[in-house]
Order: structure tokens, then C-alpha cells, then sequence
């Protein structure tokens, strides 16, 4: 696969939640990295999030994986589609990770389809922004702008729209990418058999943050503060509710958002990674083990699916906070130039200069995410 070719800095002014583009060969030259062949046994996995869409004698059906067998299910115009590929493929994970002059943390994951020809999935809206890559063979999109639309189910786990006006009306060929923000309706159907790479990018709405936020509370048994009323003072009817006791329950709320341990929730959530494939070693690295493994100066490998983050570094800290797929972890800041290569890199090879001299920390916390396979050692 080649490198991504687009002006980010213009992308991100003129188009990123404002309005869709059609980036001809954003991916010049491009392969895929896979084939429906390879797709379809991963559609068979139990752990893997799969679906086939089919429109035949005039009806839409939706199966959901794993899959036994495909004969019956794949009738007519259908697509085939299979989520989470970042946890599976490095090849997609690397096609994630060219999009990365958009934050890490915004990243959702990589679905792959295979559709015949004439197959799509009707016309719809998504509420996330999308990146859409053609590999092989070709597709026409028409992408319209934001409205009120009906909303079809012509089955139950299908929602489409009614008929749009396109302002984007184009056939992709392999290399070629389509971005489409939230809410504006599109419609994608094969011009011959081909496949799709869509990168897709998280969007949680309040409902969902609350909820999550709340949970995080309550499995980490967060003891918060209650309702008090101290001036309480005598009122003519009792179940009169007044101003300012409304605002004390709303602030009540909001010192709950204010606390510490919103940052430690949110940095949880933002990398969680529940379809996460783990392959831990055989048995645990101690931490002797990898002081040895960094003054040998071997590569360390990212493992497919790794999500993680970094809280902004003031000049008053004096330990850099990351989350990696869930799980909090602080380094020295003295560590920061070489955690930040770690992070980055999907290879990573400590620097000579400096491989005698890493921080305790930091070669505990390199252990606890040797042992729970979120990085590996690169054999001979």
C-alpha cells in the first residue's frame, strides 16, 4: 500500500464536518492488501464482527456472522461486510494509521466489504465521518448534502433513506477515497465485483458518554458526594421545587464532571478496545528481562488494534499520563521523547544512546504490556 496522499492542513479547513470530497488516488497505485477469500474466512471467526446484505426478488435481508457457509445467504446483489480488520490485519491497522493527522483517539476502526456487482446497501445516513478506499473494481457514490429524511426499514437491521439529491456523483477506482461527514446521506453500488476499505471515526453522543461515565463510577466504586441543604428555611407549600435548589442538583452533577476522575474515565473510554485480539507471551517478561532485551537493542513490535493516548504535557508535570487500550499508565517525563517513539512507531528500536538509561518506570510498564500482548519482541 502506498502513502496517503492529501493536504491535511487544507482537508482539515474546508472539509473535515463541513462537506464531502472526492480525493482521486488519495492511495496512488494502490493494492489490496487481502482478498474476498481471506475476508470470508474472517468472516467465519466467532469473535468477528460480520454481515451480508442482499437485495434478491425484490427484497432486502441482512444475516449477521459467523458464517458456516455462504451459498445460501449470498444471493442475488450482495455485499459482504467485515468490521474491526485494524485487530486482525497490520496491513489495515497501517492503513488506519496514514490518517493519523486526525487524532488517534477519534479513530474507530477499519470495515471491509465485498460486494458483486450492482450490490450496495441502499442509501442512508451515518452520524461519523468516513473514509472510504477503493481496492479492486469500481463504485459509484452519490453523497448529498444534510436534510430531513425519511427514514426506510426494510428490514430490521437495515435503516435507509429516502432519495436524495447527490452533489457528489462519481465512479472510484482502485486508489481513489471518498470522505463523507455525518449526516450526509450517500449511496455507494458496485460497478463490477469489488472491495471497499472504510475508516471510520468515533462519534459518541451524550447519552452514550453519560452512560459510560456513569459505569466507570460505579465499577470503580467512586463514592461522590450527596445532596445537602443546610439554609433550608420554611415554604408555604411543600412540594414547591425552587430555583436555586434546581441549580444545586445541576451543580452537584457538574462537580462530578469537574472531578479527577472524569479524566481517568475519559482516557479509559477513548481507548477502549473490546474486540482487541490478545496474545500474551508464554510466559511473563520480568522486568530484569526487558532491561536486558533494551540494552540488546531489540525491536519491539505494536500489535494490531493497540489504541492509546497521551494527556496534554504542562511544564508543572512531572509524569506524562497515557491510556492504552483502557489501561492507565504514568512515566517519568524524562521518558516522554522515547515513550512518544513507543507509541508511534510500529516498530520501535531503542535508541543507543540512551539504552542503558531508562527509567524503572518505564521499563515496568514496557513488562506489563509485553505480558499483555499489546507490544512483542521481533524474532530473528
Amino acid at each position: 500500500m502506498t502513502t496517503l496522499k492529501i493536504n491535511s492542513a487544507e482537508f482539515l479547513a474546508h472539509y473535515w464536518q463541513k462537506k464531502p470530497l472526492v480525493i482521486r488516488q488519495g492511495f496512488p497505485n494502490f493494492t489490496d492488501f487481502t482478498d474476498e477469500h481471506e475476508l470470508a474466512g474472517l468472516a467465519m471467526e466467532e469473535e468477528i464482527d460480520s454481515r451480508i446484505i442482499s437485495f434478491a426478488d425484490n427484497s432486502w435481508e441482512v444475516s449477521c456472522g459467523p458464517f458456516d457457509e455462504f451459498a445460501t445467504v449470498c444471493q442475488g446483489q450482495w455485499t459482504l461486510l467485515v468490521q474491526g480488520l485494524e485487530n486482525y490485519l497490520p496491513e489495515a491497522q497501517a492503513m488506519m494509521d496514514e490518517f493519523d493527522f486526525i487524532p488517534g483517539w477519534r479513530k474507530d476502526d477499519v470495515m471491509m466489504s465485498y460486494s458483486v456487482a450492482g450490490a450496495g446497501v441502499g442509501p442512508h445516513l451515518d452520524q461519523y465521518d468516513v473514509f472510504i478506499v477503493q481496492g479492486k473494481g469500481s463504485r459509484r457514490w452519490q453523497v448529498g448534502l444534510p436534510d430531513d429524511f425519511e427514514e426506510i426499514t426494510p428490514h430490521p437491521k437495515l435503516r435507509q433513506i429516502s432519495q436524495f439529491t447527490p452533489i457528489i456523483d462519481e465512479i472510484l477506482y482502485p486508489g481513489d477515497i471518498v470522505y463523507i461527514p455525518p449526516g450526509h446521506p450517500h449511496n455507494g453500488v458496485a460497478q463490477e465485483e469489488c472491495l471497499n476499505y472504510s475508516i471510520g471515526f468515533r462519534a459518541a453522543n451524550q447519552i452514550e458518554l453519560l452512560n459510560s461515565f456513569c459505569d466507570h463510577l460505579l465499577d470503580n466504586n467512586w463514592q461522590g458526594k450527596r445532596y445537602t441543604d443546610p439554609q433550608l428555611a420554611v415554604r408555604a407549600l411543600s412540594c414547591e421545587l425552587r430555583t436555586n435548589e434546581t441549580e444545586a442538583f445541576r451543580n452537584l452533577l457538574k462537580q462530578t464532571i469537574d472531578s479527577p476522575e472524569f479524566e481517568n474515565w475519559l482516557g479509559t473510554h477513548l481507548t477502549d478496545a473490546p474486540k482487541f485480539i490478545t496474545e500474551p507471551p508464554d510466559e511473563d517478561y520480568t522486568p530484569e528481562q526487558v532491561h536486558q532485551l533494551l540494552a540488546n537493542q531489540v525491536s519491539f513490535i505494536k500489535s494490531p488494534g493497540v489504541r492509546h493516548l497521551h494527556y496534554q504535557v504542562n511544564d508543572s508535570d512531572k509524569r506524562l499520563s497515557t491510556f492504552i487500550n483502557g489501561d492507565y499508565y504514568a512515566w517519568p517525563v524524562d521518558d516522554q521523547k522515547q515513550v512518544f517513539l513507543l507509541l508511534n512507531s510500529t516498530v520501535w528500536l531503542p535508541d543507543k544512546k540512551i539504552n542503558f538509561n531508562f527509567s524503572s518506570q518505564f521499563i515496568h510498564n514496557l513488562s506489563t504490556m509485553l505480558n499483555k500482548g499489546l507490544w512483542i519482541i521481533q524474532s530473528d
